[in-house]
């Protein structure tokens, strides 16, 4: 009876244990990742920055359209401007008489049409809508590396969650041992070391599930961090449910090819580079306009006060030596950014290689992970039956929990490995951030 008391109280307590810990309100991947992308200071860094590249768009477009400014003065002279004339008639002096007033207020008018820019207004934008794009993957990127990041962490807290959930257990069986081999002890059918050795078991599994607690709060800290809210928020998660992409090798290298961020962001600054070399190259060549306008000045000598003019100018700047040098500069900078696609590439066929084959080896250590757990079960239960019945000692049952709880670890790492895998294979392919 004594016996069968220490074992329910423990069972009793860490069921109590585990009931209280299903309370907590659990949230999904899909949560996490929506707050994370709504708190996250980076991602809205790099949102302002792309708003930064359409008003610079639009301000770089406005260049077609004609330009008009409006001028206003009013002067006031020391005296007024005449003209002197020196003797006139024989015998009368010189004298003046004034063609402006010493005081004048004025008004001046604009408007310039651009007609012809050899094309620099037209790279110009060209060069505008690379940088916009650049900025968009680069934003598409932050929110890819954000959900990855996530991702992981996430995983991270359901792993620690498991590896506390599996401590309790461990502390409750081997809690439960000792009381067993105690009471054994007491009835003598038990050597004094036996109960030491299932005490020494029990404290290593309680200090074992303190490094699990301490771990998983860390686990949580870290997640509460990058869906930017208090460290110490309480966090329960639901597990992962994430289907395997039914894809080949090869398709998923060619859809990174097509839809990773950052290799379309380097494309488009290489466009970009290449807009701006040859939009100074125009800007050497003629650029035409047209010129209308409209210039009033108060002076009663003047008739009229007000004028207006229409005017055709060309502008050609055709000795530069400077621009040469620019444009071989921009080219230079385009060829080192084709370089980094080319580097770029490579290091994404090795990632999309590497997360391919640790989802490969989870799937096969799952596999075997869940076979080694049912033996382990059954190892247990046979060392436990033996030693009810005095036929096996204690640190055979020992031996056998450790082994099994070691193989339950085993189990739900190579679960998780998996989920991972799928993430960071999903992101690397990039498309994790497009609803997958």
């Amino acid at each position: 009876m004594r016996c069968a008391f220490y074992y329910i109280t423990i069972v009793i307590a860490f069921e109590a244990l585990f009931s209280t810990a299903r309370t907590v309100l659990a949230e999904s991947l899909s949560d996490a990742w929506t707050l994370a992308v709504a708190n996250n200071a980076q991602l809205a860094a790099s949102k302002l920055q792309e708003e930064a590249a359409q008003y610079d768009l639009d301000a770089t477009t406005a260049e077609r359209i004609p330009s008009a400014w409006l001028r206003s003065s009013y002067t006031l002279r020391s005296d007024s401007p005449s003209f002197r004339i020196l003797d006139p008639i024989p015998g009368v002096d010189s004298f003046r008489f004034p063609y402006t007033q010493r005081e004048a207020a004025g008004v001046a008018a604009h408007v310039r049409v651009p007609i012809y820019t050899s094309g620099r207004i037209k790279h110009s934008i060209l060069g505008a809508q690379s940088r916009l794009a650049a900025e968009q993957y680069d934003a598409m990127m932050a929110r890819n590396e954000l959900m990855l990041a996530v991702g992981e962490s996430y995983l991270a807290v359901l792993r620690a969650q498991r590896e506390l959930t599996v401590a309790d257990q461990n502390l409750a069986a081997l809690s439960a041992h000792e009381a067993k081999v105690r009471c054994f002890f007491d009835q003598k059918r038990v050597a004094g070391n036996e109960l030491l050795a299932a005490q020494v078991s029990t404290a290593s599994a309680q200090q074992g599930r303190l490094r699990m607690l301490s771990q998983l709060e860390i686990a949580r800290g870290k997640y509460n961090r990058l869906l930017g809210r208090p460290l110490e928020t309480p966090v329960q998660l639901e597990e992962i449910i994430l289907p395997m992409m039914q894809r080949n090798l090869e398709e998923l290298k060619q859809m990174a090819r097509q839809e990773r961020p950052d290799l379309l962001q380097v494309r488009a600054s290489v466009d970009a580079q290449m807009s701006e070399s040859r939009r100074i190259q125009a800007a050497g060549l003629p650029q035409v306009s047209a010129l209308g306008s409209y210039e009033f000045e108060e002076n009663r000598y003047n008739s009229p006060e007000g004028i207006a003019s229409a005017s055709v100018i060309v502008d050609w700047n055709f000795f530069d030596r400077q621009r040469k040098s620019r444009v071989v500069a921009e080219i230079t900078r385009a060829a080192s950014l084709n370089r980094l696609v080319e580097d770029l590439s490579t290091r994404i066929e090795l990632e999309i290689l590497t997360a391919w084959n640790d989802r490969h080896t989870a799937i096969e250590r799952l596999k075997v992970a869940t076979q080694a757990l049912e033996h382990a079960e059954e190892s247990l239960r046979i060392a436990q039956v033996r030693f009810m019945r005095g036929m096996n000692v204690s640190s055979d049952v020992l031996d056998a929990q450790h082994q099994r709880i070691q193989m339950e670890r085993d189990y739900y790492n190579s679960a998780y490995d998996q989920t991972l895998s799928e993430l960071r294979l999903r992101y690397a392919a990039g498309i994790l951030g497009n609803g997958h």
